[in-house]
């Protein structure tokens, strides 16, 4: 155990992120909601991890299984992996504030037991969100969008049913799927998250899987006029409506 206990570290706080909220609400009522937050810093010191958990709450160390203390904290709710040679992840946090916060007070937890802990590189290593297009109804035809973006896309249904969209501007891998579903991964700020969901969305909903009729399109005359009994296709209305409109050519096996 070392000894001379080290002031406390002192961050400055990070910097408020209500303006970029509210920029988002007013342009996306959308908004990706963050699921994971995965951050590193350094603690500066060479740690004794068999006697470090036993005094430290709600943390556990098998080294047979991996070279780290387990430590869950609840507020904020986050887990942390502290390694031997001073390095610390912190995972499962839903803001990069709270990822910080998790970060400081395991630092802390340390410190208290005689190691000379200085905060250093903190960093966020990756954010990941999910949103909703809107699409779940019509639906988002990813056979189609793969064939015009095979660029930047991989797509193989008979693995896996969403499709990887990789985007360079920002940075982020993306998940899509067939319900109008996105996960969002691989990014560093909220912003980049939230441009990244911004930049897909008008693409998505350029390729619907299905029509989804309205009331007037039903009864207009154009409407009623390609209506047949053969070649329909069931279709809703806004309202859950089940009805039928002729046959625009999507497949059959989809």
């Amino acid at each position: 155990m070392a000894s001379n206990a080290y002031m406390s570290p002192t961050v400055s706080a990070p910097p408020s992120t209500t303006a970029t909220t509210e920029h988002i609400n007013t342009t996306n009522s959308m908004m990706p909601l963050i699921r994971n937050v995965v951050a590193t810093c350094n603690l500066c010191c060479t740690l004794d991890l068999t006697e470090i958990v036993r005094q430290m709450p709600n943390a556990e160390y098998n080294p047979r299984r991996l070279h780290a203390i387990v430590a869950r904290r609840r507020t904020p709710k986050a887990t942390a992996l502290i390694f031997a040679t001073g390095k610390l992840v912190i995972m499962g946090a839903t803001s990069e504030a709270d990822a910080r916060l998790a970060a400081l007070k395991n630092a802390r937890l340390i410190q208290k037991q005689g190691y000379r802990v200085r905060f250093r590189e903190f960093r966020i290593q990756n954010i990941v969100g999910s949103a909703d297009t809107g699409t779940e109804r019509q639906g988002i035809n990813l056979r189609n969008l793969a064939r015009d973006y095979r660029e930047c896309v991989n797509y193989e249904p008979e693995r896996f049913t969403g499709l990887q969209y990789q985007m360079s501007d920002p940075k982020a891998t993306l998940m899509i799927f067939h319900n109008g579903k996105i996960t969002i991964a691989s990014v560093r700020t909220q912003q980049d998250l939230y441009t990244a969901f911004e930049k897909i969305l008008p693409i998505v909903r350029r390729y619907p899987l299905r029509m989804v009729a309205t009331s007037e399109t039903v009864n207009s005359k154009e409407t009623r006029k390609l209506m047949s009994e053969e070649d329909t296709k069931p279709f809703f209305l806004a309202d859950d409506t089940e009805i039928y409109l002729p046959y625009m050519g999507i497949p059959e096996d989809i």
